[in-house]
């Protein structure tokens, strides 16, 4: 009994114990996502864990988009880092944008240092 019981003290203090875990917990996460919750997003070009597409954008990122503007359609989703961007190429899509949908595309997310520093917007005297 005791063998198992140091096999088992082994196993629980081994160094990829936590990270194994971790792993699973991700995966069961990514793997059973309800799709009736999932946002409808744009096509993107397939992306790296943490460098996004930054990795395809090249030394000209404007030829790189109007490449994939090709392969996707004229509205995208990028990602630069964790961070998504979405690109337009066609100006009727972006007046579109601009004139029927502004409020939702004008907002911006609320930072506390900023408020913290502007006072919330109201600038005291």
């Amino acid at each position: 009994m005791s063998s198992v019981l140091q096999s088992l003290k082994k196993l629980c203090f081994h160094p990829l114990t936590f990270p194994f875990i971790i792993f699973v917990i991700f995966l069961y996460k990514n793997l059973y996502k309800n799709p009736a919750k999932r946002r409808k997003l744009p096509a993107s070009p397939p992306r790296l864990p943490i460098l996004g597409n930054l990795h395809q954008l090249g030394k000209l990122p404007h030829r790189s988009l109007h490449s994939f503007c090709k392969r996707y359609g004229e509205l995208m989703l990028i990602y630069i880092g964790k961070n998504p961007f979405l690109v337009v190429s066609s100006a009727n899509i972006a007046r579109e944008i601009f004139k029927t949908h502004d409020n939702i595309f004008s907002n911006r997310p609320v930072s506390r240092i900023i408020s913290r520093i502007i006072y919330e917007g109201h600038t005291k005297y």
